[in-house]
């Protein structure tokens, strides 16, 4: 089956790769033929997204990442492949539809066929196997699979995978963050090119502007040191990254882990500079995790 995971355009400041699709990507790239295209990146508009994107990649399954200021953007999207071809399979998921699934997906649901609400990867390749052998009834086993049953809507409990490790690295040769600006926060850098890491997921806090609870969960769940050791180095060699973005929810929440991934990362005597974008907690940092950073 061939999958196109999109980033839609917005008029947002932070043109940076998508982790969250290049997760997913690489849970289903072994079986499944998949791209990742960010709009905001290539200037894609939503009108223009059914008559060139659809025929250029003639996907059966179009994924879109959705933060609420994308909302008005994505239902654009939405309609345009649909008007273009209806039989292409539609599929929202994200922080908006997470955070308030139901009115979420009705708000789309003229040209949305699915949704997921919560962390996908465990669900979405068990949904792209479900549809490509056109076993309907599996789709009640997809974990935070949104989607109609006899014309009601129904809600699959969601599922978070404990052990992140297992999920593989990100699919980086389908974001390619060496091909992305300078500013991706739309604030300072210090070198180029920059890419996006995480080391942990969940925050146990319920700031009302952040989604990381309702996403990832509150408990805190730990890549290991030789998997964020792994990432740098081949985004260093391979891709040619000098900074890192470490944008953890709460990357120093467990100090002792913050200072092993920094210890751990000086080991490695790259020429790269360090950002937290995401912000971190003054009442989680220590002389010595400063002198460390």
């Amino acid at each position: 089956m061939k999958i196109l995971l999109v980033k839609p355009n917005n008029l947002g400041d932070h043109i940076q790769p998508s982790l969250g699709l290049a997760y997913l990507a690489q849970g289903v790239r072994s079986r499944h033929e998949v791209t990742i295209l960010d709009c905001i990146k290539d200037n894609i508009t939503p009108e223009e997204f059914g008559p060139r994107i659809l025929k250029l990649y003639q996907p059966d399954l179009v994924g879109i990442q959705c933060y609420t200021f994308d909302i008005r953007n994505v239902r654009r999207i939405l309609a345009s492949i649909k008007q273009t071809d209806p039989q292409v399979i539609t599929l929202v998921g994200g922080a908006h539809i997470s955070s308030d699934p139901e009115n979420a997906f009705k708000n789309l649901e003229q040209d949305l066929d699915f949704g997921f609400a919560g962390e996908a990867e465990i669900g979405f390749p068990m949904f792209c196997d479900s549809l490509e052998s056109g076993k309907d009834e599996d789709f009640a086993k997809v974990p935070g699979l949104i989607w109609r049953c006899d014309g009601e809507m129904v809600f699959n409990s969601q599922a978070m995978e404990t052990e992140i490790d297992r999920l593989g690295d990100p699919a980086w040769d389908l974001i390619h963050p060496e091909t992305y600006p300078e500013a991706q926060h739309g604030a300072f850098f210090k070198k180029f090119p920059i890419a996006p890491i995480i080391t942990t997921r969940g925050c146990p806090y319920a700031c009302t502007f952040c989604s990381a609870p309702i996403l990832s969960g509150k408990k805190l769940r730990h890549h290991s040191l030789e998997y964020v050791l792994r990432n740098i180095k081949t985004l260093y060699h391979q891709y040619g990254v000098r900074e890192f973005h470490i944008v953890d929810d709460n990357f120093t929440q467990e100090i002792d882990y913050a200072k092993e991934i920094v210890r751990g990362i000086i080991s490695l005597n790259l020429d790269i500079s360090l950002a937290m974008p995401n912000g971190i907690r003054m009442d989680y940092l220590d002389d010595e995790l400063l002198e460390l950073l």
